[in-house]
């Protein structure tokens, strides 16, 4: 559900492997010019939350999931 409202309003991208790591995820980013993460792993699911990384700055705010879902739908 999330993931498919991402797709309606914005350009993603998805890792489909089994057991990817953060940080080739984010250098993929980077290498491809894409400002902004949305994450959602382990963690995050197990504590409702979402995170929203600046890929270049770093810099990350936590959202609690209903508040992102509301955002993105």
């Amino acid at each position: 559900m999330i993931a498919s409202s991402l797709v309606l309003m914005f350009q993603t991208e998805q890792s489909y492997r089994i057991n990817p790591k953060f940080l080739n995820q984010i250098q993929y980013c980077e290498d491809n010019g894409i400002p902004v993460a949305v994450v959602i792993g382990e963690d995050e699911i197990s504590k409702n939350i979402v995170k929203i990384r600046n890929v270049a700055t770093k810099a990350e705010v936590q959202l609690a999931l209903v508040n992102f879902v509301r955002f993105a739908i």
